[in-house]
């Protein structure tokens, strides 16, 4: 092992890392006479991402811009053209082309997702005109998103960024990794004397957006503190590896819950997190708020003021259905201008929404009340009551509804606190542990339909699961399967919430001690909760721990990028803050 050891970050201890050569991918931008008007750097093979404005300054022209860019490693010149397809003025973004090889000790850019990214340190490197200096280091923090000119851009802190330093990247400094492209800097003036220091970046969200085959890599995590270097028999080596082989859960190194912030959910506080696709939802008790994941645009709904009581989206995620105070309920799609509004029944049908959930096939949407039971909307019939059916079949009427899940062949399951109830074809079933010597909890604080059909149930006492399938309503013929707080190594505690992607082979836990994955893709889940396929788990980190106590709501989108790479994220939300995690899997 040559007497070094990797321990993963969890335990906070890593690698020592080598000298980053922060400058591999950075050029200097000229014009036909070889001087310099701004900076960019490589983003791949024969690829270089600067500024359309650098790219206009430099030729005097746009599109159709050639210019000269000197690579900062080895010196070489190369000509470049623009490339048409890659050509985004409105985002300042300028994809230029070059042809070879990479001139030797040339590397592309680390790039990385900027998301959770606010309070990082970094370096760039440019090329300011100070006098006879080719090219000049700033350092700074990336202080989070703001709005520019109706774009969503990040916003740094730096003393020496200046003009001459568009199109540089934004490095990490502790990994090297790239989050951004610089665009400009404010200079104070007699107006605004103050906030000397600022200046404002691309995103590599951006970036990707206006060149869609770019792969955008998780962004890397922060080690507490860091060890160097660790003999291979020391004592203190083997007591480290024992805590790292004890632990029951796992945490793959670099993925780490990370804080996600943006001016529009500051102050506001959280009720509801939706996700699908591309897209991410928060509900807060003053609008509703959404979020495209590739492109990095972030906006406020208009038109939406109240508390948003309930919320789902579409299966593509850009829809999304919600519930307001007073029985009302809009449908935004992402990109509109206003919402389109609904009172079923002026305003009476309704108490208070407590859950809905959009069908598979998006012909239909559920309305779970905390009072009056299930309505669906079809753009066909409208609006329909759904609990009455139950009348005269003998099982427990349906008045509270706490969460609606869709399942397989235009199923809907119920939660109605004291049972569980499935709606298929217009005929209703209740599943219950009645009968096994087992009572479901009657504190289920969130059901999920994996993808065997089998149902999850997360309660105060742990999980829950319905392994038998949905078809077996027979008490004789159900299996239940319960993982208790003590069985391991599912984390101590309330399970608070699911949520499932890889069309549900996948099952994402929150729970009061962290969040916890498990693979479902097995068609018969081991009796014993131990024995089940435990994933990766984020635990508990010290300076969370009031994050978790209170009432959290979790969800999970994924997309296949343009590079054909599938990126899954987990948010969280703890509500009546406007506190914010994610985690990036893949």
């Amino acid at each position: 092992m040559g007497g070094r050891f990797f321990v993963r970050e969890s335990l906070a201890l890593k690698w020592k890392r080598e000298p980053q050569n922060f400058t591999a991918c950075v050029v200097c931008v000229c014009d036909e006479a070889g001087d310099a008007y701004g900076t960019g750097f490589v983003v791949a093979e024969g690829i270089v991402a600067t500024c359309a404005h650098v790219v206009e300054k430099a030729h005097g022209g746009g599109a159709d811009g050639r210019v000269l860019i000197r690579f900062v490693s080895s010196g070489e010149t190369r000509r470049a053209w623009v490339r048409d397809d890659c050509w985004q003025p409105v985002d300042d973004v300028a994809m230029l082309a070059f042809e070879g090889a990479l001139p030797t000790g040339v590397q592309p850019a680390r790039l990385c997702v900027s998301l959770g990214g606010q309070g990082r340190e970094f370096r760039s490197f440019g090329y300011p005109r100070v006098g006879d200096v080719e090219g000049v280091w700033a350092r700074g923090t990336v202080m989070g998103y703001v709005i520019q000119g109706g774009r969503e851009v990040l916003q740094l802190d730096s003393k020496e960024l200046t003009r001459g330093f568009s199109g540089a990247p934004i490095m990490l400094s502790a990994t090297g990794h790239v989050v951004g492209m610089v665009s400009s800097v404010f200079f104070p003036g007699r107006d605004s004397p103050k906030m000397p220091h600022t200046a404002f970046a691309v995103s590599t969200e951006t970036l990707q957006a206006v060149c869609p085959g770019l792969e955008l890599a998780p962004l890397p995590s922060l080690p507490r503190f860091r060890v160097a270097y660790l003999a291979a028999g020391s004592l203190a080596l083997v007591a480290l590896l024992v805590l790292f082989l004890v632990r029951p859960w796992s945490t793959p190194a670099g993925l780490f819950l990370q804080p996600y912030q943006h001016h529009l959910l500051e102050g506001r506080d959280l009720t509801e997190v939706a996700a699908a696709g591309r897209y991410v939802w928060f509900g807060t008790r003053s609008g509703l708020v959404w979020h495209n994941v590739a492109s990095g645009q972030t906006n406020l709904v208009s038109g939406v003021t109240d508390t948003v009581k309930a919320m789902a989206v579409s299966h593509a995620g850009s829809t999304a259905w919600f519930a307001l105070p007073g029985g009302r309920i809009g449908c935004y799609k992402a990109g509109e201008t206003e919402p389109e509004w609904f009172e079923p029944g002026d305003g009476k049908v309704f108490n208070t929404v407590l859950s809905i959930v959009v069908a598979p096939d998006e012909k239909t949407t559920w309305f779970g009340d905390s009072c009056n039971g299930v309505f669906c909307y079809t753009v066909e019939e409208g609006w329909s009551p759904l609990s009455a059916s139950l009348l005269g079949t003998g099982l427990p009427p349906l008045r509270r509804v706490e969460e609606l899940k869709p399942g397989p062949g235009n199923a809907l399951w119920v939660d109605g606190t004291l049972f569980v109830y499935r709606l298929l074809e217009g005929q209703w079933a209740v599943f219950d542990e009645e009968g096994t010597g087992k009572k479901l909890p009657n504190s289920v604080n969130a059901l999920l339909v994996d993808a065997h059909d089998r149902i999850w149930f997360a309660h105060d006492q742990g999980i829950t699961v319905l392994a038998s399938g949905a078809d077996s309503h027979d008490a004789g013929d159900q299996v239940w399967q319960r993982c208790e707080p003590d069985g391991r190594p599912l984390p101590p505690g309330r399970a608070l919430g699911l949520a499932s992607s890889d069309e549900g082979r996948v099952i994402w836990i929150a729970t009061e001690n962290g969040l916890v994955q498990v693979n479902a893709g097995r068609a018969v889940l081991p009796e014993d909760c131990s024995r089940w396929d435990w994933g990766d788990s984020w635990p508990q980190e010290p300076e969370l721990a009031d994050f978790w106590e209170a009432d959290v709501r979790l969800a999970v989108n994924e997309y296949v990028t343009q590079g054909g790479k599938r990126r899954v994220t987990a948010w969280i939300i703890k509500r009546d803050t406007d506190r914010v995690f994610c985690v990036d899997w893949q």
